[in-house]
């Protein structure tokens, strides 16, 4: 996608182009499970409406052609633009949709602490 980014083609062109070639088979989706760990605090995301919006960790898990429905969620937006609840589908009905739950907070030294209690 980068080439056609240098190529100066519009993000609608390339989307276009993508959803043309998974529809040939020249792209396909894969066939194996895949976990994103987006821990940051400092995620900046576009939303449902078209912004682009802080976003708190995450962990994303590839589920191709899920839709939020299939997760139990009715699609109802938070303020932020994107979906309410504790998990939601992002590129629904998509090949490369992704499971999105929201994570707090990682402590390294609580956790530390917390192993060591098990010794």
């Amino acid at each position: 996608m980068a080439e056609l980014r240098a190529e100066g083609k519009s993000p609608e062109e390339i989307r276009r182009f993508v959803a043309d070639a998974f529809a040939k088979g020249i792209f396909q989706a894969p066939t194996r499970p895949g976990v994103d760990y987006m821990l940051s605090k400092e995620n900046l995301t576009p939303n449902a409406k078209g912004g682009v919006v802080p976003f708190p960790p995450h962990v994303m898990f590839y589920a191709p052609y899920l839709s939020n429905a299939d997760l139990g969620s009715d699609g109802t937006l938070g303020p932020d633009g994107n979906p309410v609840g504790p998990a939601f589908v992002a590129a629904e009905g998509s090949p490369h949709a992704l499971i999105i739950v929201p994570v707090g907070a990682h402590n390294a030294a609580a956790h530390s602490s917390a192993d060591s209690s098990l010794d």
